[in-house]
């Protein structure tokens, strides 16, 4: 493989890119279901079980009724009286933002995730197809191997989990603007395509900006080497400002809430993550690593470790018939940012602590350096792009190695047959738990008629006294759902940052003073009724400035509240 252009056909590469998306748009509707696509089915949004998901889809639906501010992105009524950026709840901001602008239009219920989900398949094809034909020359070969990086294990695992975090194509096509753009595309298009890609990215999934400025930084790092890097540093000083100016204009920056969260280290790279299938191989073993490594997962699979293992043994032949070095044919302005790529990359997924397997070295670092790490503190994430030029280079360099196209063509499919059906025990689970051909009813437990004169006597629904990771169960989600119907506000919803010491100290403060509020209890009780009016419904302890006539009121020195729903569901956390 070399990484200079070689001539290529336009009709071809058009063919190539169209085919290898349409690829990617037929693996998600075979593992996800068409029925997603429908703009109004979002029952299977607010699945039990799920954790994340229901917190994209009613962070959409707080932002879509919500006043319009300024900052664009701020929504209400999720930490009332409060209001806090639609990025902080992982809706996809970009999306939510053109959706809430048609909102007059769009029918009362209404989801996108479904739409975005086949969006990011159709691009993450398009781009391998192209990347894979701008350096192989080869139709066939190009769009074949495009389906080993739509087939993706890390887009299926995040899709639907993460949502947003399954936009891989925005890794692929800042790979595509350095490897090939930087020296086949005028400097106006260039400008353009990443402010484009760097805004997309800070619109999507505020984890995927570093990764689409550490490859432009590796850009500019190859253009410096021939010299003719002015140009680049001013796409770099561009796309970063519009970048920050779009984050602000979306509401990330007001408000006092923290940036970085706990767990650095914890969710970081593994040196055997290549080959630790995690439990998602249908061949290969799972290897020792510690908990909540699935945030670096990485696992190559078996038909693309095939692939590198051969590589390396048709290296070592062609090494002593003396054919030169992989290596060699990479020129040394592409050489060393792709060197500086893995190494950036590597250590950042790592962070300060280096794991193999159950063994675990950890590096001290100042106090204040680590919080600045903390603001990404899943850090394992950042193994991706490495992950994708990994199969990039070693899909390319089978390619040239192999020089009967027939034989190529059987070996690369009948590996990547082998890569899909490795992946079979995640696909498995994907199709068991969202593929369905029935659409599934969303049904609320609040079925005491209580409710009803609860949201139409009162405006606010507070939990206390402490929030610490209410809605990690969807117990937290039904009361979120209840309070969009009935046009409620909360104190606090389940967002990516814990802001719950903020929310606590509030609730304690102002508790019992609020006469359109009611109060739900979590954890414990308080030391005194407070003159409110105490009844359980459906198992929840709920307390109301004035009576209820539909149910009836319980003594509160008689309440247990180690018998209600927020304990048998194990929901409480303490801190």
């Amino acid at each position: 493989m070399h990484l200079n252009l070689k001539d290529t056909s336009k009709t071809d590469f058009r063919l190539t890119v169209l085919i290898s998306g349409l690829i990617g748009a037929v693996l998600f509707i075979l593992v996800f279901g068409i029925n997603k696509l429908d703009f109004t089915y979002v029952d299977w949004l607010t699945l039990p079980g799920n954790i994340d998901l229901p917190q994209h889809y009613l962070g959409w639906v707080h932002y879509r009724n919500s006043p319009w501010h300024f900052p664009l992105g701020l929504v209400d009524g999720i930490i009332y009286p409060r209001k806090i950026s639609v990025i902080y709840t992982d809706s996809i901001p970009l999306f939510a933002f053109i959706f809430k602008l048609l909102s007059p239009i769009l029918p009362e219920s209404f989801q996108y995730f479904g739409l975005f989900g086949i969006i990011c398949y159709i691009l993450q094809g398009n781009f391998a197809g192209a990347l894979l034909y701008r350096f192989s020359n080869d139709k066939k070969f190009s769009i074949i191997c495009s389906a080993f990086f739509s087939g993706s294990l890390l887009m299926l695992w995040r899709m639907f989990y993460h949502t947003s975090l399954a936009a891989h194509w925005i890794i692929l096509a800042s790979i595509y603007l350095w490897l090939y753009a930087d020296k086949n595309m005028s400097y106006p298009k260039r400008l353009i395509c990443w402010c484009a890609l760097s805004i997309t990215a800070m619109t999507t999934a505020v984890y995927l900006v570093p990764m689409v400025w550490g490859i432009m930084i590796c850009c500019f790092i190859g253009c410096f080497l021939r010299k003719h890097w002015k140009d680049e540093l001013k796409i770099i000083i561009t796309s970063a400002s519009l970048t920050i100016l779009v984050a602000w204009a979306f509401g990330i920056f007001y408000g006092n809430y923290p940036s970085s969260g706990g767990g650095l280290g914890t969710f970081s790279f593994n040196l055997n993550g290549f080959i630790n299938s995690q439990g998602c191989s249908s061949f290969l073993p799972e290897l020792d690593c510690t908990i909540d490594e699935c945030e670096a997962l990485c696992y190559l699979g078996l038909g693309m470790i095939i692939v590198i293992i051969s590589d390396i043994i048709m290296y070592i032949i062609g090494r002593h018939s003396g054919n030169p070095p992989f290596f060699k044919l990479i020129p040394r302005e592409k050489l060393i940012p792709i060197i500086v790529f893995f190494a950036g990359f590597f250590m950042v997924s790592m962070g300060n602590t280096i794991k193999l397997g159950f063994n675990v070295f950890t590096i001290p670092l100042p106090e204040n350096v680590i919080d600045i790490l903390s603001i990404f503190r899943a850090n394992g994430r950042f193994i991706w792009p490495v992950y994708y030029l990994i199969i990039l280079i070693s899909l390319l360099s089978f390619h040239r190695h192999i020089s009967a196209e027939s034989k190529k063509t059987f070996i690369i499919l009948a590996l990547l047959v082998l890569q899909l059906f490795d992946f079979a025990p995640v696909v498995y689970w994907k199709v068991k738990s969202l593929y369905t051909t029935e659409k599934i009813k969303y049904e609320s437990s609040l079925t005491d008629t209580a409710w009803q004169e609860i949201s139409d006597k009162y405006s606010h629904i507070v939990f206390c006294p402490n929030v610490y990771n209410l809605n990690y169960n969807s117990v937290g989600y039904e009361f979120q759902i209840y309070a969009i119907d009935n046009n409620m506000t909360l104190n606090c919803v389940y967002l990516p940052r814990d802001i719950s010491d903020m929310i606590n100290t509030e609730t304690r403060e102002s508790f019992g003073n609020n006469d359109d509020a009611v109060y739900i209890f979590i954890s414990s009780l308080p030391e005194s009724d407070y003159d409110l009016h105490y009844y359980i419904l459906d198992d929840f302890i709920v307390a109301v400035p004035d009576k209820l006539e539909s149910a009836e009121e319980v003594d509160f020195t008689n309440l247990d509240l180690t018998q209600t729903r927020w304990f048998t569901e194990n929901c409480i956390l303490e801190y």
